[in-house]
């Protein structure tokens, strides 16, 4: 129907078809390619995860971290888009070394970063990010057992509230 302008802009999912010819030339060819546009992978801000510690020494809890998904994605189909959790906002960045179990990644208190990625388009994305943190577990004081037939009082505690 005629040239189109140089900044066209597209609501998607059509062919555009090009005319090339040589300057002062008869000749010409006709070359067709189509423009998808994809919704963009937005990832909603989720909520800072807790864990306890996995034992009195511990640094490090247990964290189900696929339980952010569906408020990550936010209504965004999870058949179009993925969701990949990362400890590191480069890595997170580039699409490399996500971490391997979410389901039960073992971490320290730190940043999580979490990706949002279209499946069909590695170049639409959106990076998100929470917290997690390990709260330590109370000491506890370790106590014999006890087989009594008559009153027993217990003895103080060393570590108590």
């Amino acid at each position: 129907t005629g040239a189109l302008p140089t900044m066209y802009q597209s609501a998607g999912n059509e062919t555009i078809f090009v005319r090339i010819q040589k300057a002062g030339g008869l000749c010409f060819a006709v070359k067709s390619f189509t423009i998808n546009v994809t919704a963009p992978a937005l990832a909603n801000q989720p909520p800072d995860l807790i864990s306890c510690a996995r034992n009195t020494t511990a640094t490090t809890g247990i964290f189900n971290l696929n339980q952010q998904t569906p408020i990550v994605l936010n209504g965004l189909l999870p058949a179009i888009n993925t969701v990949k959790y990362y400890t590191s906002a480069e890595n997170a960045a580039n699409g490399v070394s996500p971490i391997g179990n979410p389901g039960s990644a073992v971490l320290s208190t730190q940043v999580v970063y979490v990706r949002v990625q279209n499946i069909t388009d590695p170049e639409c994305f959106s990076i998100a990010s929470f917290n997690v943190a390990v709260y330590t577990l109370p000491p506890v004081d370790v106590l014999p057992d006890v087989i009594i037939c008559d009153v027993y009082v217990l003895p103080a505690l060393l570590h108590r509230n």
